[in-house]
């Protein structure tokens, strides 16, 4: 594992709440038996998710230097520490203990890659990305909303085939938010597995980055009065997960707009 750069514990909150709203990964770190192991560290906890300010409208602190921060629900904190603390291919190593360190890594680094599926990123592809029409091939529900009341969506995880002009398709992947039937997103929420695909042949427009193709930010097209086309799914919704199929009728293929 390469060795980061030393920075001070207020640089790396600075560095860490300029990241809130975006996609992290946070990780508990474990040495292994042999320091030279190529492999680095064993990753003992791993979560990826939307990092949050839970004290939002006020700054994320319950001190001058005690970080405090939200994902998935859990919140955690950064207060100072005896170890030293580096800055390490776009994350923050928090070295707790000589064996142990505390990761948090944001776009551009190994553990999240480089794609554009971050909201903190949508205004800068939009503004400098190629444009073009993409079909959907598949399609899954997260566990992430956005929104709220009538304009609460769900995200789902798409699969595109993306066709530039003049230049050969690609396959891309793109997450992005629909609406759904409260039925249905009632099984969602019970854990029901869901596997859907297009009714049919679905597009949507793309923005993307030329020299980054594996993700891809999506916009619904719009009909010829600008309101947004719907786009119908349809597929197998599974039991959840330790549910018994004993009494339970099979299950049946849902639409969702």
């Amino acid at each position: 594992m390469s060795k980061g750069t030393p920075i001070p514990h207020p640089e790396a909150l600075r560095l860490i709440d300029a990241r809130i709203g975006e996609t992290v990964s946070l990780s508990l770190l474990v040495g292994r038996a042999d320091p030279d192991d190529p492999e680095g560290p064993t990753p003992f906890v791993n979560k990826v998710g939307t990092l949050e300010n839970p004290l939002e409208p006020k700054p994320p602190r319950l001190d001058p230097d005690v970080g405090f921060y939200g994902m998935g629900g859990e919140s955690f904190c950064f207060p100072p520490m005896a170890g030293t603390i580096e800055l390490r291919d776009d994350g923050v190593d928090f070295h707790v203990a000589e064996t142990v360190s505390i990761r948090l890594a944001w776009r551009g680094s190994e553990e999240m890659g480089s794609h554009w599926s971050n909201p903190a990123d949508v205004p800068r592809l939009m503004a400098r990305g190629q444009r073009a029409r993409a079909e959907i091939l598949t399609a899954s529900p997260t566990g992430h909303k956005v929104g709220a009341g009538e304009d609460e969506r769900r995200i789902w995880s798409l699969r595109l085939r993306v066709h530039p002009d003049g230049e050969p398709a690609f396959e891309a992947r793109a997450e992005h938010g629909f609406r759904l039937s409260p039925d249905f997103e009632e099984k969602i929420e019970r854990g029901h597995s869901v596997d859907m695909l297009p009714a049919g042949r679905a597009e949507v427009e793309v923005a993307y980055d030329p020299d980054d193709r594996e993700w891809v930010i999506v916009r619904p097209l719009a009909d010829g009065d600008g309101s947004t086309q719907g786009i119908r799914l349809s597929g197998i919704v599974g039991l959840p997960p330790g549910q018994l199929p004993g009494g339970i009728a099979p299950p049946r293929r849902p639409d969702s707009e």
